[in-house]
């Protein structure tokens, strides 16, 4: 079953339970105490006019059988039994209908004491009649009573038809609203939903472009919302699947072409022999450059997942980073690099992976390094700030244009403003770095201005002895 059918179907049970609810109130509660009023009001006001009219012809009768048309005529025109007493109480006349009536004698003595007086009284056969009684005065003296017996009727439920037929009537009337309502509702709800499910069913079939037009801000245009952002991180993430498919095939390729020629030329022996060893050794560090570029990848991919734990400790930054100096001194020297640690005091305590943090402090020196032309200088600094240890790496290299700067941790992103002689990275280096320092709780950031050089920066909590 559709939601718009179920939508309608919910109205309508509403509706319908409305009105079932009402007719009920209606007849338990409503009907009975509307007739039990109308007919003590209708008696109650019936009993003295009725009496006034006897009054009046008394006056003109010699006896009071006389007055029995009267009360025929009385008992005919208000379905009523009436009776007729003197000033003592004694029944003097009555009319015919209904024949097994009798008398109240209570209720005359209570309207001979000059009060009006009302009861209800209940025969042997289950009906029901309410009783007035009044005096009779003529020229202000008492001369009997008048005693008017009605059958209870269900006067309510004659004035309760009408009210019956107008909920009855209004509830089509809202019924039909209602499907009107519920069309119009249903269909602003259900043609978002239906959009939804187009979207989620290209989503099904690597189709991320799809997205959903709604600027509502009820929950189903914040869902909306919700699923637009989920589309464009999955197009984002599909988009940089199929870059690392094509720049890991780019990047395999070329070390594979090598070692496929030198392999064939070998078997061929298109080589001289003379040339043999320096082929192999050719060889071989194309095969070294492709495992570091596999693992490379493997280690972003895991650090991405999170997969590696980072062993976070207390450790000597300081000390690590103379430790990584020394061990670099070298190709900065064989390209006329100065290379610079600038850290007041005997260490530097931080929190950290202390192997993750070297690789990531590698990383960052070797992209100086490679981006910075001979006779320029590279700068470490460790400073402390509060409870937080800065690292900085700043260079006087080519620098990184502003419309590169957003880029550069994406992987296997390279700027082709290299200088003169170096070769071109995999563009893995600061995406790793990057996911490391993140796995720490910190960002690393870049700033740069071309031609006079770069900084890349990070904090660590700081250590206490």
């Amino acid at each position: 079953m559709s939601y718009r059918a179920k939508l309608t179907l919910s109205f309508l049970l509403v509706i319908l339970l409305t009105i079932s609810v009402t007719l009920v109130i209606q007849r338990v509660i409503i009907e009975p105490t509307w007739t039990q009023f109308l007919t003590s009001f209708s008696l109650e006001r019936r009993g003295p006019e009725l009496a006034s009219i006897v009054s009046q012809n008394i006056q003109r009768a010699r006896r009071w059988v006389e007055l029995r048309p009267l009360l025929e005529q009385l008992s005919t025109l208000y379905r009523v039994k009436v009776f007729l007493t003197d000033a003592n109480g004694d029944l003097q006349v009555q009319s015919r209908y209904p024949e097994d009536i009798q008398p109240i004698q209570a209720e005359i003595d209570k309207a001979l004491q000059g009060e009006t007086s009302s009861t209800q009284i209940t025969l042997s056969g289950g009906k029901n009649f309410d009783v007035v009684t009044s005096p009779v005065f003529v020229n202000n003296r008492l001369v009997g009573t008048i005693q008017i017996v009605q059958e209870r009727t269900n006067l309510g439920r004659v004035f309760g038809f009408p009210l019956t037929s107008s909920l009855l009537i209004g509830g089509g009337i809202a019924a039909i609203l209602s499907l009107f309502l519920v069309y119009l509702v249903s269909r602003q709800v259900t043609l978002p939903i239906r959009k939804m499910k187009q979207m989620a069913m290209k989503f099904s079939q690597g189709d991320f472009s799809a997205r959903v037009d709604l600027k509502s801000k009820d929950e189903l245009g914040e869902l909306a919302r919700v699923l637009n952002e989920m589309a464009g991180k999955l197009e984002e993430t599909e988009r940089i699947r199929r870059e690392l498919l094509a720049n890991i095939s780019h990047e395999l390729r070329t070390p594979l072409t090598t070692v496929q020629g030198y392999i064939e030329a070998l078997i061929d022996g298109v080589l001289p022999e003379e040339k043999r060893e320096e082929s192999l050794k050719l060889v071989l560090e194309e095969v070294r450059k492709t495992e570091r570029l596999v693992n490379s990848i493997l280690e972003l991919s895991r650090l991405e997942a999170g997969a590696i734990k980072m062993d976070i400790r207390a450790f000597d930054l300081k000390g690590l980073v103379l430790k990584i100096k020394d061990k670099l001194s070298l190709s900065f020297e064989r390209k006329n690099l100065k290379l610079e640690v600038s850290a007041p005091g005997e260490e530097a305590l931080a929190f950290g992976d202390p192997d993750r943090i070297g690789e990531v402090v590698e990383i960052l020196l070797d992209n100086s390094l490679r981006y910075t032309e001979p006779g320029g200088h590279v700068k470490i600094s460790l400073v402390r700030e509060g409870d937080q240890v800065l690292f900085k790496v700043e260079d006087t290299g080519i620098g990184i244009s502003p419309e590169e700067l957003p880029r550069i941790f994406n992987r296997f992103y390279r700027s082709t403003n290299i200088p003169k002689g170096e070769r071109l990275g995999a563009g893995l280096g600061l995406a790793i770095a990057k996911e490391i320092i993140e796995a720490h709780g910190s960002q690393i950031m870049a700033e740069s201005v071309p031609g006079k050089g770069s900084s890349f920066s990070f904090y660590l909590k700081a250590g206490n002895r």
